[in-house]
């Protein structure tokens, strides 16, 4: 009993701080993004359309 309650306790840290480090990477392209945008504002446009393209395929 006690052996699976620690098994469970050390996955929901591993889950959580998969969580957090995939949002920090999401945060990081995302000021990546928005550095390069800043210098060539055309690729802005066709990064977000691109990424936009790959979430909907309706265009």
């Amino acid at each position: 009993m006690n052996n699976t309650e620690q098994e469970r306790h050390s996955d929901g840290g591993f889950s959580m701080f998969l969580l957090l480090f995939a949002n920090l990477m999401a945060v990081m392209f995302f000021l990546l993004l928005l550095k390069s945008a800043r210098r060539k504002p055309v690729l802005k446009i066709e990064s977000f359309r691109k990424a936009l393209g790959r979430v909907s395929n309706d265009d």
